[in-house]
């Protein structure tokens, strides 16, 4: 997988979400792109420790968003991908974005 090397110096930011949750995230220091993100959490009872690797970084629209992925639970890979296309500013119909109607009340049933 073609990233960034995590032995460049680095910014190393501590994100603590509600949860408590506990994650960090490694910047590239020349760059400041996202090249790796560590923490645990839980998932289905389990304690996950969870690594993933950003890399293959190229400019799209202007932002430089990264074409491959690779995450890995305590040091054993369990996905790894590669992003072909990112379309932007894409239209999108605003329907998608109304909320559901709630469900009708049913009448009630005869004993």
């Amino acid at each position: 997988m073609d990233r960034c090397s995590i032995t460049r110096p680095r910014a190393t930011p501590k994100v603590t979400k509600k949860s408590g949750n506990v994650s960090y995230i490694f910047l590239d220091a020349k760059t400041f792109l996202d090249i790796r993100s560590s923490g645990k959490r839980k998932q289905m009872g389990q304690d996950l420790e969870i690594e993933t690797n950003l890399g293959n970084y190229k400019a799209v629209e202007g932002v430089m968003m990264p074409f491959s992925v690779e995450q890995k639970n305590a040091g054993k890979p369990m996905i790894q991908f590669t992003i072909s296309k990112y379309d932007v500013n894409v239209p999108v119909d605003d329907a998608q974005f109304r909320m559901p109607e709630k469900p009708k009340d049913k009448p009630a049933e005869k004993p």
